[in-house]
C-alpha cells in the first residue's frame, strides 16, 4: 500500500488559487473546491484542511439569491473520515453527517421555496453506502428534491470513452458525472435559462503539458501565468439554453412545458478570439436538417466578444443570441434535432447538436436510457454487494443438510455407476449410425445434464465427510466474523493510534478513536474471494471427497 499525499501538490494548488485570486472573487462566492478519494489516500484529511478553499471536509452549501428566484448548490463529502492506501479506497459513504447536511438542504430548499437545488459529490451515487439522517430520512426520500446531482469518480469508465449520465425514475432525478481534467481535460456548462437547465460537457484545448517541476517548489512556487506562456487559439463554446436538450429533462423539477410557449431560440455562444466580435453572418441554424430563416440578434448583457479577466468582480458576462420560432410547428410528439454553427473571426468552426421536444416529455433515446454509462450511474453497487454476498453466504452455510438427506436416498449409488447408466441410455452419434434422430444439441444437454447429477453427488458427498467440510466450513464463516488481518492502513495518520486497523468484511476498525469506517470496498475484496479462492476451494473438496460406505 504505496499511496500518498504529496505535500508539493498541494502547496502548488494553493499557490494557485492564492495568484489567480478566483477564490476570494466575489467576496468568496465564486469558486469552491471538493474533495476526491484521490485526496483520502493516506491521510485523515488534514492536508485539504490546510491547503483547500473551502478549509473544510465536511462539505458546503451556498445560497445564491437573485431577484427571480434563488437557488441552493451544496456538496456532500463522502470520503470515509479514514482514508486508507490502495486498494481499499474506491468507494464512498455518505453517513450521518452528510446526510444531516443534504436534510438541512432539502428542508430549507422545500421551506423556502427555491427554484432549484444542486447537489455534487465526487462519488456517484452507485458507488456510496446510503446512511441516513439523524432523523431518519433516507436518501430516496431526499434525493427526490435535488433538480441535478453531479459527481466524478469514474472518469467516463472505459478509456474516458463512455457518457455517465444517468435517470433515476423512481426519485426523479438526473445524475450526470464528469470526466477529469487531467486526462480527459472535461469540463461541464450549466445555464438556468426561467428555470429549465441547459447543461453541456466540454473539452479544454490545451497545448503539450510541460515537463515535471523538478526544482524545489516550496521553495521557489511556480508563477502563475507561467512566463512565455500564450494561449491557443480556441473555437468558441456554444450552449443552448431553449429549446433544451430533452435527454437531460427533468419534469418534475423544471417547467419544460414553457419550451412550447417560447417565442425565440435562445443560445450562449463563448468567443474566445481576442477581438473583434462573433456577427450574427457567421451563425447558422438548423432544425431537422433544414436551415432555420430568422434572423439571429445578439441580446447578451455585455459585448458579444468579452476577456472575462477584465471584468470587475461584479459584471456578469451573458454572450446570448436569440432567434424566433414557432415552436407550435414541433409539437408532434417527436424528437426533433437542433443543429448550430458558428465561425469566429479566425475562421474557427464551433457546432452544437441537442434533442429537443415541446410536449414536456424528456427523451429517453440518444444515450440516456441505454449502454453501459447509464446502466452503471442507476445502479447501486451497495444493494448488489450485499444481497450477492448473502446468497452466497446463505447458499454455502444450508446447503449440508440438504446434501446429507439427499445422499441418505442415493448412498447405494456411486458417481461412476450412475454415470453409467445414464450413458447406457444414450442413443449413438457416431458417424454412420442412424439409429436415433436425437440432435447434437440434445445430445450436449444430455452431457450437462450427466454433469450436473454427478457434481450433485460430489457435493452430497463432502456434506458426508466430516474431515473436510467442518474445516471448510468453520473457515468460510468466519470471513463474517472474524477480522481478516490487521495493518498500518493510514500510514502518514498525525497520530500514531490512528495508523493501525482491523480489516472485516463490514469495514475498517481502527483503535484511536475513529471506531467503525464502513466501506463497500471490503464486500467487493469478499465477493473476489468467493469466486477466486471459496468456490474453487469447494469443488476442489468435493472432488477430492470420498463416497460413502456403501450400505447393503
Amino acid at each position: 500500500m504505496s499511496s500518498q499525499q504529496y505535500s508539493d501538490e498541494w502547496i502548488a494548488y494553493e499557490s494557485l488559487l492564492n495568484q489567480s485570486k478566483i477564490a476570494v472573487r466575489s467576496n468568496g462566492s465564486f469558486f469552491f473546491d471538493q474533495r476526491g478519494n484521490h485526496d483520502c489516500f493516506n491521510t485523515d484529511g488534514s492536508e485539504f484542511r490546510r491547503f483547500s478553499k473551502v478549509k473544510a471536509d465536511q462539505g458546503y452549501v451556498h445560497r445564491h439569491e437573485k431577484s427571480f428566484g434563488s437557488y441552493t448548490f451544496a456538496a456532500l463529502d463522502a470520503c470515509p473520515h479514514m482514508g486508507t492506501s490502495r486498494p481499499i479506497n474506491f468507494f464512498g459513504i455518505l453517513d450521518q453527517g452528510d446526510m444531516d447536511l443534504l436534510a438541512d438542504v432539502v428542508s430549507d430548499s422545500v421551506a423556502a421555496k427555491r427554484n432549484h437545488t444542486f447537489v455534487a459529490t465526487h462519488y456517484p451515487t452507485s458507488t456510496m453506502i446510503m446512511g441516513t439522517s439523524q432523523d431518519g430520512k433516507t436518501f430516496s426520500e431526499l434525493a427526490q428534491h435535488v433538480s441535478l446531482w453531479v459527481s466524478g469518480h469514474l472518469h467516463k469508465l472505459i478509456g474516458g470513452k463512455v457518457s455517465m449520465y444517468g435517470f433515476h425514475d423512481s426519485l426523479q432525478l438526473l445524475e450526470m458525472e464528469l470526466g477529469d481534467m487531467k486526462d480527459n481535460a472535461a469540463y461541464r456548462l450549466v445555464a438556468v435559462d426561467n428555470d429549465m437547465l441547459a447543461i453541456s460537457d466540454e473539452v479544454l484545448s490545451l497545448p503539450q503539458i510541460p515537463a515535471p517541476v523538478t526544482h524545489d517548489i516550496i521553495a521557489s512556487p511556480p508563477p502563475f501565468p507561467l512566463p512565455g506562456w500564450k494561449p491557443t487559439l480556441r473555437a468558441p463554446l456554444i450552449l443552448v439554453t431553449n429549446p433544451r436538450d430533452a435527454r437531460f429533462a427533468s419534469p418534475a423539477h423544471e417547467p419544460i412545458h414553457r419550451v412550447l410557449s417560447s417565442t425565440h431560440i435562445r443560445f450562449l455562444v463563448y468567443s474566445f478570439s481576442g477581438a473583434g466580435s462573433i456577427i450574427a453572418s457567421k451563425i447558422e441554424i438548423k432544425m431537422d436538417g433544414r436551415v432555420h430563416e430568422s434572423s439571429i440578434e445578439y441580446t447578451g448583457t455585455t459585448s458579444p466578444w468579452s476577456n472575462i479577466t477584465h471584468l470587475n468582480e461584479t459584471a456578469n458576462h451573458v454572450p446570448l443570441y436569440v432567434s424566433s420560432w414557432d415552436a407550435q410547428v414541433f409539437n408532434d410528439g417527436r424528437d426533433h434535432e437542433l443543429h448550430i454553427l458558428v465561425i469566429d473571426e479566425n475562421g474557427l468552426r464551433a457546432t452544437k447538436t441537442i434533442i429537443f421536444r415541446v410536449d414536456g416529455l424528456r427523451a429517453k433515446t440518444h444515450g440516456m436510457s441505454s449502454g453501459i454509462g447509464g446502466y452503471v450511474i442507476a445502479a447501486s453497487f451497495e444493494k448488489l454487494f450485499y444481497v450477492d454476498f448473502a446468497a452466497e453466504e446463505g447458499s454455502y452455510s444450508t446447503r449440508r443438510s440438504q446434501w446429507t438427506q439427499r445422499l441418505q436416498h442415493l448412498n447405494s449409488v456411486t458417481a461412476q455407476s450412475f454415470f453409467n447408466t445414464i450413458s447406457s441410455t444414450t442413443p449413438s452419434l457416431e458417424a454412420g449410425t442412424h439409429e436415433s434422430t436425437q440432435s447434437v444439441g440434445g445430445y450436449i444437454g444430455a452431457l450437462f445434464e450427466r454433469l450436473a447429477v454427478l457434481w450433485t453427488i460430489r457435493l452430497m458427498n463432502l456434506a458426508h465427510t466430516p474431515k473436510l467440510y467442518y474445516p471448510y466450513f468453520i473457515y468460510f464463516n468466519y470471513l463474517i466474523v472474524g477480522p481478516w488481518f490487521v495493518g498500518n492502513l493510514v500510514p502518514n495518520a498525525s497520530r500514531a493510534e490512528d495508523r493501525i486497523g482491523f480489516c472485516y468484511i463490514y469495514g475498517l476498525w481502527f483503535a484511536g478513536g475513529h471506531g467503525w469506517v464502513p466501506l463497500l470496498d471490503t464486500w467487493y475484496i469478499a465477493l473476489w474471494e468467493h469466486t477466486a479462492f471459496i468456490f474453487p476451494l469447494l469443488l476442489l473438496l468435493a472432488f477430492i471427497s470420498p463416497p460413502p460406505p456403501r450400505t447393503t
